[in-house]
C-alpha cells in the first residue's frame, strides 16, 4: 500500500483514504511535473476500470467537445488506423468500452477482467486522447460536412454528431430540459448545448476543432480514475511509459469560466417539436431552482437529492401528489428531479399537459404545498420512504449498461471536478448517517432546508414549453438555408475535392501492418467460463418455488409470477396497463398514496411486468413437459432488506389479493401518464420500435413483444387512456382475477440468511395470497396474436410483393431508423455459434464502415437470435434509413464471396467472447438462472456453445456467409423516418390520400400521430 507523501515515478501520494462505500482504499496522487492527477480505488474487484477525464466546459453550441470525443478514437500516432476504437470492440475482451461528453467533462472509460487486455485497452485509449491524428477527413466524418442532396441540385449537411443531435432535437422532452436549464442558469456556460445544436455545429471550423483539443487534452488538465485490484504502481508505470514520457508540453489546467453574472430568468416561454396534430394548447410547466451554496459539495449534493426524493420522488411524495390531485395537468413532467453533477446543483418540478391559463397556478400550488409542509411538518411515512429508498440504492450491487465503477466515476466527479477531494462524494453512508442524525435531532431541520433551497431561494424560474409543429418546420427551413449559404461560400470545386478525399480515406483498405497494430488477446489465451445455473426447485403447499443463493449484500429479491397464457389473445393488449396500475391504485380500504407509502417504507418499490420467451430448440422432452416451461407471465417483483422480509411479503400479498381498481380517478391519472410516456419514447428509441415491427410476424413470442412494447402498444395505450374509467376498472379487475386462478410460482434471490427467513414466511405467504399450483395454458391460434399487431391506418402502395409487406412509417422529427428481420442459422449447431462471430465481424467492420462512417448513422448492428431462427439488422438515428437496407443486403452478398483468414476470425472470436466474461450482479445471476429454467436452456447447451465458439474456423464463417446470402432477401423491412429525412423515398399526401414513392418501393405506409 502506498503512503502519503511517497514519491513514485514522479507522482506524489497526496492522500490514502478508506472508502468503505466502495470497499476500497482511495489513493490520490499528482504528477509533480505535469499536474496530471490520479485517483485509484484499490479493491478486490477483478474487473478493472480506467477512465481518462478532461475538463471541457462547453461555452458554445458547436458541440466541439462532443465531436472531439468521437474523433480522437479515429486514429492516433501509435495507432494510425481510421477506426482503432471499433477494432477494439471487435477483438478485445473488454467488459465495457465507451466515451461520453457532459457539460463539463469528456470521459473515456473502459474495463476488462484480464490484466493483459486491460493494459491493451489503456494503451490504445491513452494514445488516442493525448496523440490523436485529428485528420480533416475525421472532422468531416464525425462532425459535419456538406454533401449533394439526392436531386443533385442542392446540398445538405451530414456528419455522425450532426445526425445524432438532430435526433436529440426531435425529442420534445430533450428540448424542454434544455430550455429549463438555460433559464435557471442564464449567464453560465450551461445555457449551451454541449452535444451541439445542429444549426450551430456547422459554424465550427477545423482550426477551432484542433485548437480545442490542444488546449483541453493535456496532462495538466487530465484526471485518471482507476478502480480494481491491479496494483497502483503497475498502473503508474504504464501511464509514465505510455503518456508522460512522451508528453512535450503538459499544458495548463482548465479553470471554470468566470461567470460573475450567472442569474435566473424569472420566466421563460419556449417551444419544442411536435407532430402536426399536437398543437393542443397544452404545455409542460416546470419550476427550477439554482442552489448557490455548494461549498461543501458532499453535504449539499445529498441534501438536494434527499429533498428531491422527499418532495417529488414519486406519486405519493407530497408535492407530486398535490400536482396530480390538482388536475391542472395530465401527468408529472419528466424533467422533475434534480441535477447535481454540475457546478450549480438544480432542483426541478413540474407538470405536462397544462393549459396556458393554468401555468401560474402550478407554481402557486407548489409553493403552497411547500409552505404547508414547513408549517405542519414532514409526515413520518415520507421520511421512512426516502430513507429506505436511499439505503437500498446504496447497498445494492448494480450493473446498468456497464460496471458499477461507472457510477463511482460519476459520483467522484461531483466533488473532484469542482474543488473537493475525489473520495469525498463517495463517502455516501457517512454523509447520509449525518443527515439522518440532523433530521432526528432537530424537527426544524428539513423545513429549514425547504425554505433555504426552495421557498426563500430567489434563484427560481418558471418555464413553459409548448409543443408546436411550426418549431420543427422552422428549424428544417433554417437548416436548408444554412446548407445553401455554406455551399455558396464553400464552392463546388472545393466541396467535391474534400468529399473525394473523404471517400478515399474511408475506402482505403488497411495494410497487413496496420491490421496488426491494435493489440489482441489470442484465442489460445481464452479460458472456458464457468456458467452454471444456481437455482433450486421445490414444492411448497403444491406451489412451485425457485430459490437462488447469491451474495446480495443483505438485499432479497422476490418474484411472484402468474401465467398470462390462460387468457384470450384479445386480453393481452391490456396487460401492460394491468402491470403498471396494479400496485399503484391502492387496495382494500387503503387509498393509493397510503398503500404506496407503506410499500416504499419497507421495499424499493413493488411492480409488475410482462414476460415471454422462446423455448430452446434443443430443450428435452422432459423439460418441455414441465408445467412452467415456455409460458407467458405477469411477474410481480420487489426487493427489500432481508430483515424486512415478513413485512414485504405481507404487502405483496395484500396487493395481489385486495387490488380492485375501484379508484377510477387514480386509474385515469395512471393510464394517461402511461400513454404520454410510451408515445414520447418512440423517437428516442425508434430502432427498437422498428425492429419489433419487422419481426412481429416471425413467431408468437415476437408478436407478443410488439403487442406489449412496440408501436401496437402505443395505439393500445392511446385507446385505453380514453376508455371509460369504470369499464377499464372492471376489465382490469376481471383479468387480475383470471390470472390468479391460473396458478403461480414464487422465486427468491437472497443470501443464505435471507433465504432462511423467506422459507420461514413462505407457507403463510402462499396461504394468505391464495396461490395455487400452475394450471394448463389456454391454446390460442398464433394468428390471433398476429392480428393484434396490425396498426390502424396503413395504406398499401406499389406493386404486389409478398405476404409479408414491408412497412414505411412516418414519425415526427428529423431522424430515421431502419430494421430488417430475416432467417438465420437455428440454434444447436456449430454454424449457429459461428454466425455470432460472423455478425460481430460484420458489425464492427463492413457495416460500421459503410453505414456508420460513410452513411452518418449514429448506430448500426447485426444480431442473430438463433433460438428464434431470425436475425435482426438495425440502424439508429440514420439520415439514410431507406438506402441502408439495400446497402446491408449488398454487404451480405459481398461477404459470401469474401475469403476469411484465421487471424481475422480469431480476433472476432475474442470480441464475441468478451460478452461471455462480463460479470453479472448477484440479482442478475439469479434472474438468468430463473429464465434459463423457464425456457429450457440447460447448462449443457451453454458449455457446448462456448467450446464451439473457441473452435470456430474460417471455413465455419464461410458456411454462415453463404447461408446468409441465400436468405437475406427473404425478410421484412421497416423504415421509420421523420418528414425531413434526407433522400426520403416515400411520402403521404394527407389531402389527396395518395402515396408518393420511388418505383422500387412497395409495401404499407402509415403516418404515426404521437
Amino acid at each position: 500500500m502506498m503512503k502519503v507523501n511517497q514519491l513514485y515515478k514522479g507522482f506524489k501520494v497526496l492522500a490514502v483514504e478508506d472508502v468503505p462505500d466502495c470497499s476500497s482504499k482511495g489513493i490520490y496522487l499528482k504528477h509533480e511535473k505535469t499536474g496530471l492527477e490520479v485517483f485509484h480505488l484499490l479493491n478486490e474487484d477483478e474487473e478493472n476500470t480506467f477512465a481518462f477525464i478532461f475538463a471541457t466546459p462547453n461555452e458554445q453550441n458547436t458541440g466541439v467537445a462532443h465531436i472531439i470525443e468521437h474523433s480522437v478514437l479515429c486514429g492516433s500516432k501509435k495507432y494510425p488506423l481510421k477506426d482503432p476504437f471499433i477494432r477494439l470492440e471487435n477483438q478485445s475482451l473488454n467488459t465495457y468500452l465507451n466515451a461520453y461528453t457532459t457539460q463539463d467533462f469528456t470521459v473515456f472509460p473502459s474495463a476488462s477482467v484480464l490484466k493483459a487486455d486491460y493494459f491493451n485497452l489503456m494503451g490504445v485509449y491513452a494514445d488516442a486522447v493525448f496523440f490523436p491524428l485529428l485528420r480533416k477527413e475525421i472532422f468531416m466524418q464525425e462532425g459535419w460536412r456538406l454533401e449533394p442532396s439526392a436531386n443533385g441540385k442542392t446540398c445538405e449537411i451530414q456528419g455522425v454528431v450532426f445526425n445524432e443531435m438532430k435526433g436529440n432535437y426531435s425529442s420534445f422532452e430533450s428540448v424542454a430540459f434544455g430550455a429549463v436549464k438555460s433559464a435557471v442558469l442564464e449567464g453560465s456556460h450551461y445555457v449551451t448545448d454541449y452535444g451541439g445544436d445542429p444549426l450551430f455545429i456547422p459554424s465550427l471550423t477545423y482550426e477551432q476543432f484542433k485548437a480545442f483539443h490542444k488546449k483541453h487534452y493535456c496532462a495538466a488538465n487530465c484526471r485518471i480514475f482507476l478502480c480494481g485490484n491491479i496494483p497502483t504502481e503497475e498502473q503508474l508505470d504504464f501511464i509514465e511509459e505510455n503518456v508522460l514520457s512522451k508528453v512535450k508540453d503538459s499544458g495548463k489546467k482548465i479553470l471554470w469560466p468566470e461567470e460573475k453574472n450567472v442569474s435566473v430568468k424569472k420566466y421563460m416561454h419556449a417551444y419544442g417539436p411536435a407532430d402536426s396534430t399536437s398543437d393542443t394548447g397544452k404545455n409542460s410547466v416546470i419550476l427550477a431552482w439554482k442552489i448557490d451554496d455548494a461549498t461543501h459539495r458532499p453535504a449539499v449534493s445529498l441534501e438536494v437529492m434527499f429533498l428531491s426524493a422527499l418532495l417529488w420522488g414519486n406519486d405519493c411524495a407530497p408535492v407530486q401528489k398535490a400536482l396530480l390531485d390538482s388536475a391542472l395537468g395530465e401527468d408529472v413532467a419528466p424533467q422533475t428531479g434534480d441535477l447535481i453533477n454540475i457546478k450549480y446543483p438544480v432542483l426541478f418540478c413540474g407538470l405536462r399537459g397544462v393549459q396556458k391559463k393554468d401555468e401560474k397556478k402550478v407554481k402557486e400550488l407548489i409553493f403552497l404545498t411547500l409552505e404547508n409542509l414547513c408549517k405542519n411538518g414532514i409526515p413520518k411515512d415520507d421520511l421512512d420512504r426516502v430513507c429506505m429508498e436511499i439505503e437500498l440504492s446504496n447497498k445494492e450491487i448494480v450493473r446498468i449498461q456497464g460496471p458499477a465503477s461507472l457510477y463511482m466515476i460519476s459520483r467522484s466527479l461531483r466533488g473532484w471536478g469542482y474543488g473537493a477531494k475525489p473520495w469525498e462524494t463517495l463517502l455516501f453512508t457517512k454523509e447520509f448517517e449525518a443527515l439522518k442524525k440532523r433530521i432526528a435531532e432537530d424537527s426544524s431541520y428539513l423545513p429549514s432546508l425547504i425554505r433555504k433551497y426552495l421557498l426563500q431561494n430567489k434563484n427560481c424560474t418558471l418555464v413553459t414549453v409548448t409543443a408546436t409543429s411550426s418549431w420543427s418546420r422552422k428549424r428544417a427551413l433554417a437548416e436548408k438555408k444554412l446548407a445553401a449559404s455554406l455551399y455558396e461560400s464553400y464552392g463546388k470545386e472545393k466541396l467535391f475535392s474534400d468529399l473525394k478525399k473523404l471517400k478515399e480515406f474511408q475506402e482505403k483498405p488497411l495494410s497487413k501492418e496496420e491490421e496488426s497494430l491494435i493489440p489482441c488477446i489470442g484465442v489460445e489465451d481464452l479460458k472456458l467460463v464457468k456458467k452454471e445455473k444456481n437455482i433450486k426447485e421445490s414444492l411448497v403447499k403444491g406451489v412451485t418455488v425457485f430459490e437462488s443463493k447469491e451474495p446480495t449484500n443483505g438485499i432479497s429479491y422476490l418474484q411472484v409470477a402468474f401465467p398470462a397464457d390462460i387468457l384470450d389473445a384479445k386480453d393481452y393488449i391490456y396487460l401492460p396497463c394491468l402491470c403498471m396500475c396494479v400496485s399503484q391504485v391502492g387496495w382494500g380500504n387503503q387509498k393509493w398514496d397510503k398503500a404506496q407509502s407503506r410499500i416504499q417504507s419497507v421495499t424499493a418499490g413493488l411492480g409488475a411486468y410482462t414476460h415471454a420467451g422462446v423455448v430452446h430448440p434443443e430443450a428435452s422432452e422432459e423439460d418441455r413437459n414441465k408445467i412452467y416451461v415456455g409460458r407467458d407471465w405477469i411477474i410481480f417483483q420487489t426487493k427489500f432488506l432481508e430483515e424486512n422480509t415478513k413485512q414485504a411479503m405481507s404487502l405483496v400479498s395484500e396487493c395481489i389479493c385486495q387490488t380492485d381498481f375501484s379508484d377510477t380517478e387514480r386509474l385515469k391519472e395512471l393510464v394517461t401518464s402511461q400513454y404520454n410516456s410510451i408515445r414520447t419514447s418512440v423517437i428516442p428509441y425508434g430502432n427498437y420500435y422498428a425492429y419489433f415491427r419487422a419481426s412481429c410476424k416471425n413467431s408468437r413470442v415476437r408478436a407478443l413483444i410488439e403487442i406489449w412494447d412496440g408501436l401496437s402498444s402505443v395505439q393500445s395505450a392511446e385507446r385505453i387512456a380514453f376508455m371509460d374509467e369504470k369499464k377499464l376498472a372492471k376489465k382490469l379487475k376481471t383479468l387480475l382475477s383470471k390470472i390468479k386462478e391460473g396458478g403461480a410460482f414464487v422465486n427468491m434471490i437472497a443470501t443464505k440468511k435471507g433465504l432462511s427467513i423467506f422459507k420461514k414466511e413462505l407457507p403463510s405467504f402462499i396461504e394468505n395470497t391464495s396461490l395455487k399450483p400452475l394450471g394448463q395454458k389456454k391454446v390460442c391460434p398464433d394468428s390471433d396474436f398476429y392480428k393484434l399487431t396490425e396498426l390502424k391506418g396503413f395504406k398499401k402502395f406499389g406493386p404486389a410483393k409478398k405476404s409479408c409487406d414491408d412497412e414505411y412509417i412516418e414519425i415526427p422529427g428529423t431522424v430515421g431508423f431502419s430494421a430488417y428481420s430475416f432467417p438465420c442459422v437455428p440454434a444447436g449447431t456449430k454454424e449457429g455459434v459461428a454466425q455470432d462471430v460472423y455478425a460481430h465481424l460484420l458489425s464492427t467492420t463492413t457495416l460500421w464502415n459503410e453505414i456508420r462512417m460513410k452513411g452518418g448513422s449514429y448506430g448500426v448492428s447485426l444480431t442473430p437470435v438463433s433460438t428464434s431462427g431470425f436475425a435482426r439488422f438495425t440502424t439508429y438515428r440514420n439520415p439514410l434509413p431507406f438506402s441502408a437496407l439495400d446497402t446491408f443486403k449488398t454487404i451480405i452478398e459481398q461477404a459470401a464471396k469474401a475469403e476469411y483468414t484465421k487471424d481475422v476470425v480469431d480476433k472476432a472470436i475474442t470480441g464475441c467472447y468478451s460478452d461471455e466474461v462480463v460479470p453479472k450482479t448477484p440479482s442478475g445471476k439469479g434472474m438468468s438462472s430463473l429464465f434459463s429454467t423457464l425456457y429450457g436452456n440447460s447448462d449443457a447447451f451453454v458449455k457446448r456453445d462456448l467450446k464451439w465458439l473457441l473452435k470456430i474456423s474460417a471455413k465455419d464463417i464461410k458456411k454462415v456467409a453463404l447461408f446468409y446470402e441465400n436468405n437475406v432477401r427473404d425478410g421484412k423491412s421497416v423504415v421509420m423516418f421523420g418528414s425531413d429525412v434526407s433522400q426520403k423515398s416515400v411520402s403521404f399526401d394527407s389531402k389527396k390520400q395518395k402515396i408518393k414513392s420511388d418505383e422500387k418501393l412497395s409495401g404499407k405506409y402509415i403516418k404515426i400521430i404521437l
